[in-house]
């Protein structure tokens, strides 16, 4: 990493499912937010959200944002009324 770029880093290199036991142990030691990146950045962030991801969230580690943990019926605003 140092190689890279300068400053403190830590580089996560193996398969989606070492990478996310990697990422399970850190969560074990109480840390929930990381920042991640990789070199080329697009390639690196389809192999880690098509790879990664999922077994993080088989794990109860991660929950895709858009994916409600109990669905609510009904409309997402309210209404204003006219007055």
């Amino acid at each position: 990493v140092g190689l890279v770029r300068g400053g403190a880093g830590t580089a996560l290199v193996g398969s989606h499912a070492e990478v996310a036991e990697r990422l399970a142990e850190y969560a074990k030691l109480g840390i929930s937010h990381f920042i991640l990146s990789g070199y080329p950045h697009l390639e690196e962030a389809y192999w880690f959200g098509e790879g990664v991801l999922p077994i993080l969230e088989r794990m109860g580690l991660w929950r895709h944002p858009n994916r409600r943990s109990h669905p609510v019926a009904g409309t997402p605003f309210a209404v204003a009324s006219a007055h």
